[in-house]
């Protein structure tokens, strides 16, 4: 049959969240793939689970800003980018605490944007 392809992804590495916790609260979002860095965000065609993104509007989430009133999420599994599709994607807004250093991207945790339900740490 021309034109199948198959491709599987798994599931996501969850290894930067401290517990399981946050995962069974976590929302439906739609991401538009041209508002984030292909070679940061997902250089192997895929959105990577761990991703820090804005999520003030879960219609349309962005790459994470540390500003006043932005609120913090996570992606949470991984999610295939195909071309300029939006994606829906499942996103962790509760996670309790982070491991910084197994986030998929460069982060710090935020100083100007209020995340009182985060906690965020290393070398765990």
């Amino acid at each position: 049959m021309p034109g199948l392809k198959t491709t599987t992804y798994g599931t996501g590495n969850y290894e930067w969240m401290y517990n399981t916790r946050g995962i069974r609260d976590g929302v439906t979002a739609v991401l538009d793939p041209a508002k984030f860095t292909q070679a940061t965000h997902f250089p192997d065609g895929y959105i990577r689970s761990g991703t820090p993104v804005r999520v003030n509007d879960l219609t349309d989430i962005t790459p994470w800003a540390d500003a006043a009133g932005a609120k913090l999420g996570f992606i949470g599994g991984d999610f295939p980018v195909n071309g300029a599709e939006k994606l829906n994607v499942h996103v962790i807004t509760h996670p309790e605490t982070i491991k910084l250093d197994r986030l998929p991207v460069t982060f710090t945790a935020p100083a100007t944007a209020s995340v009182p339900h985060i906690n965020f740490v290393t070398g765990v």
